[in-house]
């Protein structure tokens, strides 16, 4: 039974770009993973059904699919690492380098009431999908786009109010 897993930055000399689609699903002991600086990929299903908490995402990573940790129910903690020009991550949550869209709640962080912060104007595709121990989601004024699947499976949801700014 794996419980970690260190993917390096390279195999037989060739650079390790991305972390292909369900790679390491299924693995329902996996808790621990680190991923390596080059990386800038990360495909849909990667983490699904794993007893990851934490995980630490390269500066290098560009592109993270919206489903890449979804089904990852025991994730808390999703942290970018400081230099990443496409994602940064503010109290274990993904956003945008700008902080105007929310990319990726973590689907196991447990927490009452959850504050999206001001100035966020779009809820990605898939951000809260499967999340299950969050029972508010407070919306800023700021919010515009709140985009198809944003809360799929989201079990634990008693109380979201969308603003009035809200157009889709």
């Amino acid at each position: 039974t794996v419980t970690e897993a260190t993917i390096p930055a390279e195999i037989d000399g060739s650079a390790v770009k991305q972390i292909g689609q369900n790679a390491f699903s299924g693995c329902r002991e996996l808790a621990t993973v680190k991923l390596p600086e080059g990386l800038t990929r990360i495909a849909n299903g990667a983490f699904d059904y794993t007893k990851i908490t934490a995980i630490s995402v390269p500066a290098t990573v560009t592109y993270a699919d919206y489903y890449a940790f979804a089904r990852a129910e025991s994730l808390e903690d999703i942290n970018v690492t400081e230099g990443n020009n496409t994602y940064c991550s503010k109290d274990g949550v993904v956003f945008d380098k700008d902080m105007t869209m929310l990319k990726r709640y973590p689907p196991g962080k447990v927490c009452d009431k959850y504050t999206v912060p001001s100035g966020v104007t779009r809820i990605y595709e898939g951000a809260f999908s499967y999340s299950k121990n969050t029972s508010e989601i407070v919306l800023p004024d700021s919010l515009e786009t709140i985009d198809s699947d944003a809360f799929r499976g989201f079990s634990g949801l008693s109380k979201i109010d969308i603003p009035e700014g809200v157009k889709k």
